[in-house]
Formats: structure tokens, sequence, C-alpha cells
């Protein structure tokens, strides 16, 4: 399953100095992973594609149940 935002929804990249580091975008993919696995009660794989932070229009993640 593909997800895809429009904008960055992480208040800390969003509103935060640019200097700050697109490994921040990681806590977005491990967001979406315990949000899955809390619901499915599955391990679920996320993979982070594209991202805002990183000049992208949008953020793109892909998970795997």
């Amino acid at each position: 399953m593909d997800l895809t935002y429009s904008q960055c929804n992480c208040e800390l990249v969003a509103d935060g100095p640019d200097r700050l580091p697109d490994m921040y975008c990681a806590c977005s993919a491990g967001w979406i992973k315990e949000m899955f696995e809390t619901v499915t009660g599955k391990t679920v794989q996320v993979e982070r594609h594209q991202t805002v932070k990183t000049g992208a229009d949008s953020c793109k993640f892909t998970v795997r149940v």
C-alpha cells in the first residue's frame, strides 16, 4: 500500500529550521509502522520514497504487511 501526504505532517520538520537533517523523516516512517502494526497485529515494513524535507512535492511511503 502506498501512502502519500501532500504536505509534511511532522511538526518538528514542518515548523523547524531548514538545517534539520532529513533523518527526521525516519520518525514519520516509524509512526506509520507503529500505527499499522497496532491495527493489524502484524509486523509491517515501511519504505520511505520521498519527502517534502528533501525537496519533493509530497511525502511518499510504501507499507507492506
